[in-house]
Protein backbone atom coordinates (compact mmCIF):
# COMPACT_ATOMS: atom_id res chain seq x y z
CA UNK A 1 0.00 0.00 0.00
CA UNK A 2 1.79 3.39 -0.68
CA UNK A 3 4.64 1.81 -2.05
CA UNK A 4 3.57 -0.08 -5.48
CA UNK A 5 6.60 2.61 -7.13
CA UNK A 6 9.29 0.44 -5.78
CA UNK A 7 8.02 -2.78 -7.49
CA UNK A 8 9.43 -4.81 -4.59
CA UNK A 9 8.29 -8.39 -5.05
CA UNK A 10 5.17 -10.20 -3.24
CA UNK A 11 5.33 -13.03 -1.20
CA UNK A 12 3.40 -15.24 -2.45
CA UNK A 13 3.38 -18.84 -0.41
CA UNK A 14 4.83 -19.67 3.06
CA UNK A 15 5.24 -23.05 3.99
CA UNK A 16 6.72 -24.11 7.32
CA UNK A 17 8.46 -27.81 7.28
CA UNK A 18 8.37 -30.04 10.86
CA UNK A 19 11.09 -33.06 10.86
CA UNK A 20 10.50 -35.42 13.57
CA UNK A 21 7.82 -34.56 16.12
CA UNK A 22 9.53 -34.86 20.21
CA UNK A 23 6.57 -33.65 22.19
CA UNK A 24 2.89 -32.56 21.47
CA UNK A 25 0.81 -30.69 24.60
CA UNK A 26 -2.80 -28.61 24.85
CA UNK A 27 -2.17 -25.50 26.24
CA UNK A 28 -5.58 -23.98 26.88
CA UNK A 29 -7.05 -23.69 23.52
CA UNK A 30 -3.90 -24.05 21.57
CA UNK A 31 -1.25 -26.52 21.18
CA UNK A 32 2.69 -26.84 21.75
CA UNK A 33 4.79 -29.19 19.72
CA UNK A 34 8.16 -29.41 19.91
CA UNK A 35 10.09 -31.10 16.83
CA UNK A 36 13.97 -31.47 16.36
CA UNK A 37 13.84 -29.50 13.41
CA UNK A 38 11.90 -26.58 11.93
CA UNK A 39 12.04 -24.24 8.76
CA UNK A 40 10.20 -22.03 6.82
CA UNK A 41 10.53 -21.60 2.82
CA UNK A 42 9.03 -18.50 1.63
CA UNK A 43 8.28 -17.99 -2.03
CA UNK A 44 8.35 -14.75 -4.05
CA UNK A 45 6.63 -13.50 -6.95
CA UNK A 46 10.00 -12.70 -8.66
CA UNK A 47 10.75 -16.24 -8.77
CA UNK A 48 12.77 -16.81 -5.55
CA UNK A 49 12.48 -19.24 -2.90
CA UNK A 50 14.39 -18.86 0.54
CA UNK A 51 14.44 -20.93 3.25
CA UNK A 52 15.47 -20.94 6.82
CA UNK A 53 15.74 -22.82 9.96
CA UNK A 54 13.86 -21.09 12.62
CA UNK A 55 13.23 -22.49 16.76
CA UNK A 56 9.31 -21.28 16.31
CA UNK A 57 6.16 -21.06 14.06
CA UNK A 58 2.77 -20.91 14.39
CA UNK A 59 0.64 -23.14 11.96
CA UNK A 60 -2.84 -23.72 11.32
CA UNK A 61 -4.05 -26.84 12.66
CA UNK A 62 -4.98 -29.79 10.92
CA UNK A 63 -8.68 -30.54 11.10
CA UNK A 64 -9.29 -33.99 13.26
CA UNK A 65 -12.93 -34.46 12.69
CA UNK A 66 -16.23 -32.17 13.46
CA UNK A 67 -14.56 -30.75 16.32
CA UNK A 68 -11.67 -29.89 17.59
CA UNK A 69 -10.84 -27.77 20.16
CA UNK A 70 -7.41 -25.91 18.60
CA UNK A 71 -7.07 -23.60 15.26
CA UNK A 72 -3.47 -23.08 15.61
CA UNK A 73 -0.16 -25.23 16.88
CA UNK A 74 2.44 -23.21 17.97
CA UNK A 75 5.37 -25.33 16.97
CA UNK A 76 9.54 -24.17 18.28
CA UNK A 77 12.24 -26.68 18.88
CA UNK A 78 14.83 -27.85 21.87
CA UNK A 79 16.96 -24.67 20.92
CA UNK A 80 13.99 -22.42 21.46
CA UNK A 81 14.38 -22.56 25.00
CA UNK A 82 17.71 -21.30 24.73
CA UNK A 83 17.10 -18.80 21.96
CA UNK A 84 13.27 -17.45 23.54
CA UNK A 85 12.67 -15.06 26.76
CA UNK A 86 9.94 -15.07 28.74
CA UNK A 87 10.42 -11.50 29.73
CA UNK A 88 7.71 -9.14 29.94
Amino acid sequence: MGYRWTKLPKVTKVEVKTRKELLRQGILSEELACFDELSITVHTSDGKVITSDVCMAVIEAKKKGKYQWCDKVVCVTKEARDTLGSDI
